[in-house]
């Protein structure tokens, strides 16, 4: 008798264990958003004024352009950083993603480095970087927005009206439900007429 009750508890424990699921939702009335890809092209140029302080760690850098992405549709893009141009180093990158629509994404690189650029476009592009940067936030549509994205960014190192680096970013963004409509970027820039 013992045998046969050890044997149906057994049998009760693995149809048990069986029903579980391996990965469970959270089914609670909160959702936190869908992990989407995140792509962004653009290039940018040196917008640094001539007169910018030099500190300590280096000189203040204001780069500025225009691209294209997915998620934003065409935008612009403003970056400001410290500047370690001896050590090919830089730190404290903060930058804004515009989007037309007046919606926007906020990034941030906390440090990295240039790298002399060895591949078969050396000759255009003389350095590289390709550190995570990370997304922390934004407006509008982009409310509450976290993720991140390599920058994959190449330097073309002229002089300095002839300076700009081309950035080809990927990674992963979270947008905020009841932010995500017309996250393409596309749709009307007309604003809606007033009753």
């Amino acid at each position: 008798m013992k045998t046969l009750v050890r044997m149906l508890m057994c049998l009760a424990c693995v149809a048990v264990l069986s029903s579980c699921e391996k990965d469970p939702e959270f089914s609670g009335s909160v959702n936190l958003g869908e992990l989407k890809n995140f792509d962004a092209n653009f290039i940018v140029q040196d917008f640094t004024l001539p007169d910018a302080p030099i500190l300590d760690g280096g000189c203040l850098k204001t780069w500025k352009g225009f691209g294209e992405s997915y998620i934003l549709g065409q935008f612009s893009v403003e970056m400001n950083l410290l500047c370690d141009i001896e050590n090919l180093r830089f730190c404290y990158l903060i930058g804004t993603f515009h989007a037309q629509d007046g919606s926007a994404i906020f990034f941030n690189i906390a440090e990295g480095e240039y790298a002399c650029n060895l591949g078969e476009d050396c000759v255009d592009f003389q350095y590289s970087f390709n550190e995570p940067a990370v997304i922390s936030g934004g407006t509008g549509r982009f409310a509450g927005a976290t993720g991140g994205f390599h920058t994959n960014a190449l330097i073309h190192n002229g002089e300095i009206f002839n300076w700009f680096a081309k950035f080809s970013c990927k990674g992963d963004i979270k947008l905020r439900l009841g932010n995500q409509e017309n996250q393409s970027g596309g749709g009307s820039l007309i604003p809606e007429p007033t009753p």
